[in-house]
């Protein structure tokens, strides 16, 4: 019973004191304190506190406060005020939320770089861009090259089957990486030999990787959709230079 009440938004020591005076009827705060087994200088607070939620009266007898429990159909009068009270704020929610999503649509957007290093930090910051595609963003990268880790294109390969994004990549060398993304149902490839020292990948047209793959391995994740633009306009410009094969 006390821990019905105490889910229904009663404290602990709400719920002892009420229990008790449904069980006495009316008394005074000592038999009150008496009955539920609780030694607390706080008992007046904790009345007034069930009295302010309707499930106890205040009486006076010669002089003498006493106390009084509300009939047990009460609680569903305190409870229907709880909903009514929780509905009232998720209006209040909702139209704050409405403010705050167009009091953010009018700032700046702010442009996030993270440095990852290592193979393990190649991957994290992959699965997160990739978080960032949508159903028909495209993946675009150049500078992609065969004379790098076997894990780095197992992992690219294994990102080509798993998602069907579409994907254009602009190799510098053919070889077994070239080969498997040519034969992508979801992928382009196309040579243009000049080896880079570095890979760029555009995750949609918010995010770009800068893939160093030489040791130390380094990826530079750019959260900017303005700088991604800007890759992928260059991108598109090689794009139509390369070769088909």
């Amino acid at each position: 019973m006390i821990k019905t009440l105490e889910a229904l938004g009663l404290t602990s020591y709400e719920a002892k004191i009420y229990v008790s005076l449904t069980q006495l009827g009316t008394a005074k705060t000592g038999e009150i304190l008496k009955l539920s087994g609780l030694n607390t200088g706080k008992i007046y607070e904790i009345l007034e506190s069930l009295k302010r939620k309707g499930l106890v009266a205040e009486s006076e007898i010669n002089g003498v406060k006493n106390f009084t429990a509300g009939p047990a159909n009460n609680l569903l009068t305190y409870i229907d005020r709880k909903q009514q009270a929780l509905q009232e704020q998720q209006l209040q929610a909702r139209l704050l939320v409405t403010k705050l999503n167009a009091l953010s649509q009018q700032t700046k957007p702010v442009i996030r770089t993270v440095v990852y290093t290592g193979f393990r930090g190649f991957v994290a910051a992959a699965d997160e861009a990739t978080n960032y595609l949508g159903k028909n963003d495209e993946l675009r990268g150049m500078g992609l090259r065969t004379s790098k880790p076997d894990k780095f294109s197992r992992y690219w390969q294994a990102w080509t089957l798993a998602n069907q994004n579409k994907q254009r990549v602009l190799f510098s060398e053919k070889g077994d990486h070239y080969e498997k993304t040519l034969a992508a149902p979801t992928a382009q490839a196309r040579i243009l030999k000049s080896i880079t020292p570095s890979t760029i990948v555009m995750f949609g047209d918010k995010v770009s990787l800068i893939i160093q793959y030489d040791e130390p391995v380094s990826v530079i994740a750019i959260y900017d959709e303005r700088t991604t633009k800007s890759f992928i306009a260059f991108f598109e410009q090689l794009w139509k230079t390369a070769a088909k094969r």
